[in-house]
C-alpha cells in the first residue's frame, strides 16, 4: 500500500486525507488482531510493517539524514527525551543503539506557566488537538469529558508507544521523568547520545532543562527545533507563551547564537548546525523549519 503524498495538499483536502489514513490504520489494526486503536493519538508516523503505518501528526521518515546520526550506533547508549510515539527511539535501535525512551510521568507533569492547573493543561490539549489530530466530535467528548486523566495519558502517550514496541518486537526501554529530573533518574548512568527533539520550546526553564540533559550526556547532545540562525542575531530567547492563562504549550524560541553560548557554557567543546529540514503539521497543514544542532563533549 502506497501512502499518499500529503506535502502536496493543504486545507480540507489534507484533513480529509488524514481521516482516510487513520481509517485505514484502524481497520488494518483490527485485521491484525490488535483491537480498537481508534482513540490512540499518533504523534509520529511509524511504519510497523504488514501494511500498518501509524497516522502521525509528524512524518519524519524523510528527515532522518538532517539529524546527522551515524549509520552504525553499535554499542552506543542513547537517550530519547520526549520520545512520544517513539519514532526516533525505534530508528536508533535499528542502528544498533541501546535506547532508553523518556516521557512525562503524567499529564500533570507537562511544563506549564506558574499558577496554571491540570484543568488548564487539559484545555490546552483540547485546543491543540484541532491542529494535531482527526478525532471525531464523539472521540473528543470521550477523551476530554468522559475518560479519566490516567486513561487520557494512555491514549495520548503510553499506549501508542507500547503498541509500536510490541509490534516491532523492540527492546527499547521506557522511563518516566521530566527533563529536569534526568540527573536524578539516571544518576548512575550516562549516555553517548542524548536527543531533544522539539522538546526545549515546551520547557518553562530552558537553561535548567539543557543543564539537566547535559549532565547525563558524555558524547553528543542532539537538539532540533525552529530557531533563527542568522549570525548577526543578538543571543536571545524569545518568549512565545502569550498573555492569556491556559493558552499554548510552547514558551521559548532561542536564537542559534543563544543556544550555542549556553551549550558551550555547560561544558560542550564544540557546537554546530548538523542539518535543517521542513516539517509538516498534520492535519493543520502549516510547515516550519527545524534546525538540528549537535553539541559535542
Amino acid at each position: 500500500m502506497v501512502e499518499p503524498c500529503l506535502k502536496e495538499m493543504d486545507g480540507e483536502a489534507l484533513r480529509s486525507q488524514c481521516y482516510e489514513l487513520k481509517r485505514i490504520f484502524d481497520q488494518r489494526a483490527r485485521e491484525l488482531g490488535l483491537g480498537d486503536l481508534s482513540h490512540f493519538f499518533w504523534y509520529h508516523t511509524v511504519d510497523l510493517g504488514r501494511g500498518l503505518v501509524t497516522p502521525g501528526t509528524y512524518d519524519l521518515r524523510d528527515t532522518l539524514a538532517s539529524y546527522g546520526f551515524p549509520e552504525s550506533l553499535d554499542g552506543k547508549r542513547v537517550l530519547d527525551v520526549g520520545s512520544a510515539t517513539g519514532f526516533f527511539a525505534f530508528e536508533l535501535e535499528k542502528r544498533g543503539a541501546d535506547v532508553t525512551s523518556v516521557e512525562l510521568p503524567s499529564i500533570a507533569d507537562l511544563d506549564v506557566f506558574p499558577g496554571e492547573t491540570v484543568d488548564d493543561i487539559m484545555k490546552k490539549m483540547e485546543g491543540a488537538f484541532a491542529y494535531h489530530s482527526v478525532y471525531t466530535p464523539e472521540q473528543m467528548d470521550f477523551l476530554f469529558r468522559r475518560c479519566s486523566r490516567q486513561d487520557f495519558y494512555h491514549y495520548f502517550l503510553d499506549g501508542p508507544f507500547l503498541l509500536c514496541k510490541a509490534v516491532l518486537k523492540s527492546k527499547v526501554k521506557r522511563a518516566y521523568f521530566t527533563i529536569y529530573d534526568l540527573p536524578n533518574g539516571f544518576s548512575r548512568q550516562a549516555f553517548d547520545v542524548v536527543l531533544l527533539g522539539d522538546v526545549l520550546l515546551h520547557t518553562i526553564n530552558p537553561v535548567q532543562a539543557l543543564a539537566a540533559a547535559a549532565q547525563v550526556c558524555t558524547g553528543t547532545l542532539v537538539l532540533a527545533q525552529n530557531m533563527s540562525c542568522e549570525r548577526s542575531d543578538t543571543p536571545a530567547m524569545q518568549y512565545v507563551g502569550g498573555t492569556t492563562r491556559g493558552a499554548g504549550i510552547s514558551w521559548w524560541f532561542p536564537t542559534y547564537a543563544c543556544l550555542e553560548q549556553i551549550l558551550l557554557k555547560l561544558g560542550f567543546k564544540e557546537v554546530h548546525i548538523a542539518g535543517k529540514h521542513t516539517s509538516l503539521v498534520r492535519p493543520a497543514g502549516h510547515t516550519y523549519q527545524s534546525v538540528v544542532v549537535h553539541a559535542q563533549r
